[in-house]
């Protein structure tokens, strides 16, 4: 893969090849965008850009070369907890399940990236992942770096939601914005990257992600999700209040919590089933924004994308949709903190019902 395989994006794509192929391109990026947009992809071809031995006429990465082939290893080949399976010292990437990134981890990468000179690579590269959520020492940390950076490191910082981010950190970084890809970009990129899948499934995933190739490439793993995600929406948004149906749909989530777990237990691996339920509550999230799109009129997406019918869901004003998005969102942060499953999930769907009955 290479810059030319992110998907739709042109004006990203030229602006990371010119820059590349800059004599001056500067130490520090920034690659923002919706969750599931392509950041890290793109991130990961850039470094490529940066470091291939055989570029092409146009600046993009040759995609064979030894330097290429190992950040795909280092940087493509994560493990399920989304760290590094094959650690190289020219080469950190920074992820972490906890809630917050800390001033310790990011001091740690930090010193690690510089501690010795490059082995392989032109550019050492350090990435950090959700990157908005440092704390405000890991920050200000950063900010230091970026003032005074190491001319043999590229910085990247992954981010969701640049409002969260220090002003100061955001000026003093090259900026890359990756935004929705068309369903005609779409479909290609996953014709390029998911050979074996058929025309309908490559339908499926592209109705289903509305231009989000993360969720796109991961159509196959959650489709069993999305059933899951739509019949608590139901149970919980449904045109008739239904109490025992929604203590059902918890008893519902803790059961595939526990399930999830035993396939941990088995793979000997940690966060599956943590990532089992940030996955639910995300289809939740786009169900009530499919939701909003349909009931204003702008797209027909419920019954396509989740079998659900307009007429069977209660009445909900945007304003509404907008609270039960922000109950979402602070039940993934609480997720993300490893609170109890039962009180996250038993709180947010009847917090969603006490929005649906107006009380």
């Amino acid at each position: 893969m290479a810059v030319s395989n992110i998907a739709g994006n042109s004006t990203a794509k030229r602006v990371l090849l010119h820059t590349a192929t800059e004599g001056k391109h500067g130490t520090a990026f920034i690659f923002s965008g919706e969750e599931n947009s392509g950041k890290n992809f793109a991130a990961l071809q850039f470094a490529k850009v940066l470091n291939c031995l055989s570029p092409k006429a146009d600046g993009d990465c040759c995609d064979g070369c030894d330097n290429c082939r190992l950040l795909d290893k280092t940087l493509g080949m994560l493990d399920e907890q989304g760290g590094q399976q094959y650690p190289h010292p020219d080469i950190k990437y920074v992820n972490t399940e906890k809630s917050q990134i800390s001033k310790e981890l990011v001091r740690e990468a930090v010193s690690e990236i510089n501690a010795f000179r490059g082995v392989q690579l032109k550019k050492k590269i350090l990435i950090i992942n959700d990157a908005e959520r440092m704390n405000a020492p890991a920050a200000n940390s950063i900010l230091k770096i970026v003032e005074e950076p190491n001319q043999n490191v590229v910085f990247m910082l992954v981010v969701n939601n640049t409002e969260e981010m220090l002003p100061t950190i955001l000026s003093r970084c090259r900026r890359i914005d990756l935004r929705r890809a068309s369903p005609a970009d779409m479909r290609k990129a996953l014709q390029a990257s998911r050979p074996d899948w058929d025309a309908v499934q490559i339908g499926e995933a592209v109705e289903f992600s509305s231009g989000r190739i993360g969720d796109a490439l991961r159509y196959k793993e959650i489709k069993e999700e999305m059933r899951d995600a739509a019949s608590i929406f139901m149970a919980v948004s449904g045109r008739q209040d239904n109490v025992e149906a929604i203590f059902e749909a918890v008893k519902h989530v803790e059961e595939l919590y526990k399930r999830e777990k035993e396939r941990e237990k088995k793979a000997k691996k940690t966060g599956i089933a943590r990532i089992f339920l940030l996955d639910i509550i995300r289809i939740l999230s786009y169900i009530y924004r499919d939701y909003m799109l349909e009931k204003t009129g702008i797209k027909t997406a419920l019954r396509p994308r989740y079998g659900i019918s307009l007429s069977d869901v209660r009445n909900y004003a945007p304003g509404k949709i907008i609270s039960i998005l922000r109950l979402l969102e602070r039940s993934g942060a609480d997720v993300e903190a490893n609170a109890n499953v039962g009180v996250v999930f038993s709180n947010l769907l009847f917090q969603i019902r006490k929005e649906g009955l107006n009380i």
